[in-house]
């Protein structure tokens, strides 16, 4: 499957210092559906992504945590602001979030990989966009599969 300029959700946009991805594949978790997920090798052409280099390898044992994580239940909506969105609807909406994030089985894991692989949107990890930029960018990188 190759990508140009967009995913199954819409335009990638551009992110400032991304690195130049030019035919680089990387493997991409993809919706079916609310609960059902599936992995699809994504091709992109130009700069059009974040650095993968920060992002786990294909191997199942790096992303198995995600099967028990608590916001599978729930309407992606809760964890991801719409375009625009400000003010209390965005702070009770990042509320709902994380009150599915306090209850979580895999918080660390998800946390750890949210600040590793610097998710640029949604609630991760019981933290907003906001929350893990100042944590910091001073985390190691995740060692990419050969």
């Amino acid at each position: 499957m190759t990508k140009t300029g967009a995913t199954a959700e819409g335009p990638v946009a551009s992110v400032q210092g991304a690195a130049d991805l030019t035919g680089v594949s990387c493997w991409r978790l993809a919706r079916d559906g609310p609960r059902r997920h599936h992995l699809e090798i994504v091709t992109y052409e130009g700069d059009l992504m974040a650095e993968i280099s920060r992002l786990p390898g294909p191997v199942a044992d790096l992303w198995d945590w995600q099967l028990d994580g608590s916001c599978r239940r729930e309407n992606p909506d809760v964890f991801f602001h719409p375009e625009g969105e400000r003010g209390p609807a965005r702070r009770d909406r990042d509320s709902a979030a994380k009150a599915v994030c306090g209850a979580c089985p895999v918080l660390r894991q998800c946390r750890e990989h949210a600040l590793r692989a610097r998710e640029p949107y949604g609630v991760w990890g019981g933290l907003t966009e906001d929350e893990r930029e100042s944590v910091g960018t001073n985390m190691p990188a995740v060692a990419t599969a050969s």
